[in-house]
């Protein structure tokens, strides 16, 4: 699964999603759901921001629609206003 998220991570253009603020950055997967054609997977972002290295622990929750074998779909939820006080410290 872990290449799933990083090539979804690429797909950005340059956004500022989590990998480009946090390093190093860890996903630990926690759980796995599975259900007809839709995964989730819940766990924990954590790592340093890349400036300051002010810690960062925050949950996320991927949702994934799988179709003949081929990603289709990612959506991905995380505590975003922990990670921008995170930021504001830099």
């Amino acid at each position: 699964m872990r290449n799933v998220i990083d090539v979804a991570a690429e797909g950005r253009n340059g956004r500022r999603s989590p990998e480009n603020v946090i390093s190093p950055f860890n996903q630990s997967l926690v759980l796995v759901i599975t259900g007809g054609e839709n995964v989730v997977a819940l766990g924990r972002i954590q790592g340093k921001t890349r400036k300051a290295a002010v810690p960062v622990d925050v949950p996320f929750a991927h949702v994934w629609t799988v179709r003949d074998g081929y990603l289709q779909r990612l959506r991905a939820f995380t505590d975003t206003a922990v990670i921008a006080h995170a930021l504001k410290e830099n």
